[in-house]
């Protein structure tokens, strides 16, 4: 790993406003011959909210520490980004947008498909920003792009895919309890939990978060039962036991597809990488 810090310098209140301080960066890769892992973490100097500015240093960071391990940019199938404030999420998925649109516009490909992406707020400390990549050699070979409202998934509303593959895994970005047609947070149980008799917000949500994971996953030809891991993010610990309650409730009543559909499966997906 290798951090890297530098020291700011103030200004008189008749001078216009000068640049954010340089932040203090420290990266961790791991590295194979055909994958690389990256973890980054953007920290302020002086002890400040951090600005939005510091994700666009933060990125140049790790195009940087890839293109020293024989990576790029485009090799990056998933993002984890943890932000200090959810209430900034518009600026942050903004300046991400226009980051990445630079890198697109920067490549001679006709076809760029952008990572999945989970974006959640980092609880431990208002100033600090941080990133998790993964790369890839083959880089992104499929992927799920839903940017319209639909009846079955939730729109993309950042420059990020719902679903990418890559070596024959494929790689979700993060799900929310939202309806799909209205892009709203699911406050009744849903439709498809209506048996089941669940009682509380949180339960709604983790089931309709299943649900639209459910449903991602049967587009790209896989299925949720086939799931390497699961990441959990929760605000309270109080509602852990609901969520766990609510996770072996919807996994009970959604069994694995039998051998016939799997084959079909299959047998659709070779059809479409011929």
């Amino acid at each position: 790993s290798s951090s890297s810090s530098s020291s700011s310098s103030s200004s008189s209140s008749s001078l216009p406003p000068t640049s954010p301080p340089s932040p203090i960066i420290t990266t961790t890769t791991y590295k194979t011959t055909q994958c690389c892992h990256l973890t980054i973490t953007c920290s302020s100097p002086c002890s400040s909210p951090i600005p939005p500015s510091y994700l666009k240093d933060s990125i140049e960071v790790i195009e940087g520490k890839l293109r020293e391990e024989g990576f790029s940019l485009e090799n990056v199938v998933h993002v984890t980004l943890h932000i200090p404030n959810m209430d900034n999420f518009a600026v942050f998925n903004a300046n991400y947008k226009q980051i990445w649109k630079e890198t697109t516009q920067k490549t001679e490909k006709k076809n760029i498909f952008f990572p999945s992406r989970a974006c959640v707020t980092f609880l431990e400390s208002k100033e600090s920003l941080f990133l998790e990549c993964f790369a890839f050699k083959r880089g992104i070979e499929k992927s799920l792009h839903v940017q319209s409202i639909s009846c079955w998934a939730p729109p993309s509303i950042g420059p990020y895919s719902q679903s990418t593959t890559s070596n024959g895994v494929v790689r979700l970005a993060g799900n929310i309890g939202l309806l799909p047609p209205s892009v709203s947070l699911v406050s009744s149980p849903p439709s498809s939990s209506l048996s089941i008799g669940l009682s509380s917000r949180v339960g709604f949500e983790t089931w309709q978060s299943l649900d639209n994971i459910a449903a991602v996953l049967k587009c790209v030809n896989s299925h949720i039962t086939k799931a390497i891991s699961l990441e959990i993010y929760y605000v309270e610990n109080d509602h852990l036991k609901e969520i766990f309650h609510t996770i072996n409730l919807w996994f009970s009543h959604h069994d694995e597809p039998r051998a016939g559909e799997e084959e079909q499966e299959e047998q659709e997906e070779q059809e479409e990488q011929e």
